[in-house]
């Protein structure tokens, strides 16, 4: 009986290190395939982060200034239309207008990221330098806001 009872622990006992074997490689293999997952995701960032729609920095330049000089049109429209409602809630417009020029900030940054990593990952010319374009850029920024500080003076001067 004592003979049976450690044949059967040994054979227990190699039963219970193949299953602990097996499920601990299944376990590995899980965490293996998630690091592949992980891997290729990070990788397919990166991959659309470095495509660019955009045929030129100079087209990126256009773009944006383009949608900076039309969203600086809208915006003025909406700080002439909220200026009463603001001035009488804040005494002033200084934070209606800064919020108003927030946008075109934001334009301008994302347009200047686009013009750097054209230049950087699509351009195939990795001397060229996105400094002239960033300047055009933030030239088209300061036209943009330029319009906007119009209807700004132009709100004001309705208030006063």
């Amino acid at each position: 009986m004592k003979k049976y009872i450690a044949k059967t622990g040994s054979v227990l006992a190699a039963f219970l290190t193949a299953l602990i074997m097996v499920l601990s490689l299944s376990g590995c293999q899980k965490a293996t395939d998630k690091m592949d997952e992980v891997v290729n995701n990070g990788l397919s960032k990166v991959e659309n982060a470095t495509k660019s729609e955009y045929g030129s920095a100079q087209e990126i330049v256009d773009v944006y200034s383009a949608k900076m000089e039309k969203q600086a049109k809208v915006l003025g429209k909406e700080l002439k239309k909220e200026a009463p409602a603001r001035y009488a809630k804040d005494g002033t417009l200084a934070v209606l207008l800064k919020e108003k020029t927030g946008v075109l900030a934001n334009l301008y940054g994302e347009g200047s990221a686009e013009v750097s990593n054209y230049i950087l990952y699509s351009s195939g010319n990795s001397s060229q330098s996105p400094t002239p374009f960033v300047d055009d850029l933030y030239e088209a920024y300061t036209k943009a806001t330029d319009l906007l500080m119009d209807d700004y003076q132009d709100a004001l001067s309705e208030l006063m």
